[in-house]
């Protein structure tokens, strides 16, 4: 009982903090209305707030001041909803720094993709990966396009290595190999589409 009074406390000084609220002046004196809480969900490993936005309070404020909500929240917040009723999810747990490879764990999940790269894991445990054959065109990054030609190791200290490679004087900075593996690479893709 007194956990979540403390739990809704604590959303409604978020909401303060991130200007979330709606001003009521009546004669000489000021209200604030917050968005109205629902329910609130403490578990060990996250705490959900449910929620509604009162009419007039911008719902676009939650991800403008979603920077004030991780100061006051934590900084593993996941929001969800649209319009007017929204959910706060705060996971007590940060992703790990570090994570093993096992290629049984992930395969169920990259099978049915034709260039597979697996990112990581979300903060639920699932695998992220990207499928690189959907997404290579010019807008590949200098970064993918070293990763799709082999190299092991790419440095990523440079802010070239995130623009696209139209943008870095289309293949210039790469080697002659990787050029090659790319360019035919794409040119397999466009006989496709």
């Amino acid at each position: 009982m007194f956990e979540k009074l403390k739990l809704r406390g604590q959303l409604i000084k978020a909401f303060r903090t991130a200007e979330i609220y709606r001003v009521v002046k009546r004669g000489d004196r000021t209200s604030y209305l917050f968005p109205k809480i629902h329910q609130i969900d403490h578990h060990h490993t996250y705490t959900r707030y449910a929620f509604s936005l009162l009419n007039g309070i911008d719902p676009e404020l939650l991800t403008k001041k979603r920077w004030a909500l991780r100061q006051v929240l934590g900084s593993n917040i996941e929001i969800n909803g649209s319009l007017k009723n929204f959910s706060i999810t705060v996971h007590h747990k940060n992703l790990p720094k570090m994570l093993e490879y096992n290629y049984g764990a992930i395969h169920h999940h990259i099978k049915k993709m034709e260039l597979p790269v697996c990112i990581g894991q979300d903060i639920y445990g699932n695998p992220v990966s990207w499928d690189f054959a959907d997404n290579v065109d010019v807008h590949m990054t200098y970064f993918e396009v070293k990763i799709l030609a082999g190299e092991k190791k790419v440095q990523i200290l440079d802010s070239y290595c995130w623009q696209p490679i139209s943008k870095i004087n289309h293949l210039t900075m790469l080697f002659e190999d990787e050029r090659e593996v790319v360019l035919n690479y794409i040119k397999k893709r466009k006989q496709f589409i």
